[in-house]
């Protein structure tokens, strides 16, 4: 579905957490609920730039919501496939810390 599929999903309904990897929603979007987001990112990515979804986590952190945002190095869009590594380590890390 993408990152941009699963904030439509998002808008809906609270889930426990939320992944966002590679994937902004656009100005003018404001999270209606408290679902902590992880964003991870290609630092090379050139579908979708890193600035977006910065911005995203910035608001939510301004907010007040529990945002984390991981740029990964060596890496663009194609982030599940080039860094599962590093990704599943810092899925791992995000996991532990959600409520």
């Amino acid at each position: 579905m993408g990152g941009m599929g699963g904030w439509s999903l998002l808008e809906k309904q609270k889930f426990a957490g939320f992944i966002c990897i590679a994937g902004s929603r656009g100005r003018g979007w404001r999270v209606k609920n408290q679902t902590p987001v992880l964003f991870l990112h290609g630092k090379d990515d050139e579908v979708v730039p890193t600035g977006p979804t910065l911005g995203m986590h910035r608001w939510l952190l301004s907010a007040g919501r529990k945002s984390k945002f991981v740029v990964v190095e060596d890496t663009g869009h194609d982030i599940l496939f080039s860094a599962m590594p590093r990704i599943m380590a810092e899925v791992k890390i995000w996991l532990e810390g959600v409520e």
